[in-house]
């Protein structure tokens, strides 16, 4: 069963449990225990099996304005199954459950995130997530920013609003900023 809570709200004891899963995944992610920052408004959907801790996803949400127009948008973050659970649908049922919860939010206008290539079947499969070629993503205005187009990623976009698909052919195509601080990307 996938639940799901505020990442603000949630006990300092879960946010270290979160923040020991990523680093067993991910070594180099750092040592801090406070996953997400704050402004991000991170909402956490998790899964345990046993009493363990066995999968992670977090929708990040982030207010932006392209070409003038003002967007609500999220994307996830920190995908993650725990290696002894892997192979058991833990990461589709967080991917489907975190992002049927973005496509049910009123005030989200579209998702967006960055992936490796070889993950998109997944994505696409699990959360209706469709590949948006001519968008370059990057986290800041920045000279040295992290862009899509760098990174090698594939980037990801589903449209929410009825403003977002109204702007559908300026939000599919061109540069996105996600006026994130420095190092960070989704």
């Amino acid at each position: 069963m996938v639940l799901t809570e505020d990442y603000n709200a949630a006990s300092p004891a879960f946010r270290r449990e979160i923040a020991a899963m990523l680093r067993r995944i991910w070594p180099d992610c750092g040592g801090e225990d406070e996953v997400h920052d704050a402004r991000f408004r991170a909402q956490s959907f998790y899964c345990r099996m046993d009493g363990v801790l066995a999968g992670y996803v977090a929708v990040l949400r982030q207010d932006i304005v392209r070409d003038g127009v003002p967007f609500r948008l999220a994307g996830l973050s920190c995908v993650a199954t725990a290696p002894e659970f892997r192979r058991r649908g833990v990461g589709r049922r967080l991917v489907s459950a975190a992002s049927c919860w973005m496509a049910e939010q009123s005030e989200l206008d579209f998702g967006i995130f960055t992936c490796h290539p070889a993950l998109v079947p997944f994505y696409c499969g699990a959360g209706g997530w469709e590949v948006a070629p001519d968008v370059v993503l990057v986290g800041n205005s920045e000279p040295d920013a992290l862009s899509s187009s760098t990174l090698g990623v594939a980037v990801l976009m589903r449209l929410f609003s009825a403003g977002a698909w109204a702007c559908e052919a300026q939000l599919r195509h061109g540069v996105i900023n996600l006026g994130f601080p420095p190092g960070r990307f989704l």
